[in-house]
């Protein structure tokens, strides 16, 4: 019965999970496509430049958000209300730090845009730094108000923060367009986004007050901040971290070892099958997308940058079981340097190549992440999580890594500057030789002969009664 609660546990999470990443999906798609066919290129290329550089303030949360909610979700089901609201506390003063570290990035960023984008039009200067000025602060104090949120993960509401991200999302999206309806300047949206960011940030603390406030958070009892500075993972699959922290108590190190070859081999199945078509046959999507001159100009960016996050992500089901065992401090130098040398390298290769820089600098920090993981934290881990990096390596990424076969073989024919993208009819012997691929190397003959059983399964009739 063990294995149907954590099923249950995580499918739950997934699900509310998803929805967010529906509506993310949906605005990713619509708001570009608007905003390309009605704002000047100089102009938009500077509204993305501006939502990069306020990204970067992210970066400050070092896992902190995973970490309350590992330790809350540990707290809660011993029914230890005042030590959840201990380390809640903690998170909420680590999270105030990070917070004015991001405002003093975000001044320094504004300061510098000249600088950085030298062959940006000087009259658009003045609007780019107030709008990084905003949006980088608005986002400052989201990264504190994320801690009660961050509550809400651990006691396993998805379903509240997943909603005030989803009203976010579509706040932002339908005031952007308006401005830009009305014809507003990159000020005006700037605005605009900085005053949704802060709306959701108070959302998030009055969600907690009404729904949670018996975990208290107050930053005079942070007494333990130094234990978030090391709960450092990354946030892809943070539905499996309370299922993964009980999982611990129950099962040896070798079995959640073979659990973390397994999570990992359909997660690196799923990222490329996700990444692949974005990467090969990027320029239709573009062009259907934002147009053929935008897509003309932006298809080495996506490529590069989808490249990197499915590098950067193929670790993320180890970072998270790391953290649900309780080893956190193993990962404080992969995730640590991941950190230093995306940002670093971004802002040198921007001001030195322009925009591409910074996809390439994501492309570093995303080695040096999987790099440094299977160099130096999957040693220390070893104890909780027994497994053989060889093993880990071969059988949870390579061999999934096996359909990106065709993509290699039909390489010259869409990498070519002359050839943006495959024939229709080399596109479809190419996304079949990529499925059956996926199929018989990703996929055991005991996984096929489950997914075929259950695709011939009759749906049950509403109506009838559970067994």
């Amino acid at each position: 019965m063990r294995s149907g609660g954590f099923a249950a546990t995580i499918s739950g999470n997934i699900v509310a999970s998803l929805a967010r990443v529906a509506v993310v999906a949906l605005v990713a798609l619509v708001l570009p496509a608007y905003l390309t066919h009605h704002l000047p290129v100089q102009t938009y290329a500077a509204w993305v430049l501006i939502l990069q550089l306020g990204a970067y303030v992210s970066y400050l949360d070092l896992g902190i958000q995973t970490g309350v909610s590992k330790f809350v979700a540990e707290y809660d089901a011993r029914g230890d209300e005042v030590g959840a609201g201990r380390y809640a506390s903690a998170g909420f003063a680590l999270m105030l730090l990070g917070g004015m570290l991001g405002l003093g990035l975000t001044l320094v960023l504004a300061w510098q845009v000249p600088r950085l984008f030298g062959s940006m039009p000087a009259n658009l200067y003045h609007d780019v730094r107030i709008s990084v000025m905003l949006v980088g602060s608005s986002l400052s104090f989201g990264l504190v108000c994320a801690v009660y949120s961050a509550v809400f993960l651990g006691l396993q509401r998805y379903w509240i923060p997943m909603t005030i991200s989803i009203v976010n999302r579509a706040s932002f999206t339908a005031i952007v367009l308006a401005v830009v309806a009305l014809h507003g300047n990159l000020t005006a949206m700037g605005i605009s986004l900085a005053l949704v960011n802060v709306a959701t940030g108070l959302l998030q603390v009055v969600a907690w007050s009404k729904k949670a406030s018996h975990i208290r958070i107050s930053p005079r009892i942070a007494t333990l901040p130094t234990s978030f500075v090391l709960s450092i993972i990354g946030s892809m699959m943070s539905p499996l971290m309370p299922a993964s922290s009980a999982m611990s108590t129950q099962y040896s190190a070798s079995e959640m070892g073979d659990f973390l070859v397994k999570t990992t081999r359909y997660t690196t199945l799923m990222l490329l099958l996700t990444g692949l078509p974005l990467i090969v046959c990027g320029f239709p999507i573009l062009r259907l997308w934002v147009g053929p001159v935008y897509a003309l100009h932006t298809l080495k960016y996506l490529r590069i940058l989808v490249f990197a996050n499915v590098i950067r992500n193929l670790c993320a089901p180890y970072a998270t079981m790391v953290c649900a065992t309780g080893r956190q401090g193993a990962g404080t130098a992969a995730v640590g340097s991941e950190a230093l040398v995306n940002l670093s390298s971004s802002i040198y290769l921007a001001s030195r190549f322009g925009a591409i820089g910074v996809a390439l600098g994501t492309t570093l920090g995303s080695f040096v992440s999987v790099s440094l993981h299977f160099a130096m934290t999957m040693h220390f881990t070893h104890q909780t999580l027994t497994i053989s990096r060889s093993q880990l390596f071969l059988k949870g990424l390579l061999q999934p890594a096996m359909i990106a076969i065709p993509s290699l073989v039909l390489l010259p024919l869409w990498w070519s500057p002359s050839r943006m993208a495959l024939s229709p009819q080399l596109a479809i012997v190419w996304g079949l030789s990529t499925l059956v691929f996926a199929w018989f190397g990703g996929l055991s003959q005991k996984e096929r002969n489950d997914l075929v059983r259950l695709s011939r399964r009759k749906p049950m009739s509403p109506s009838s009664p559970e067994q």
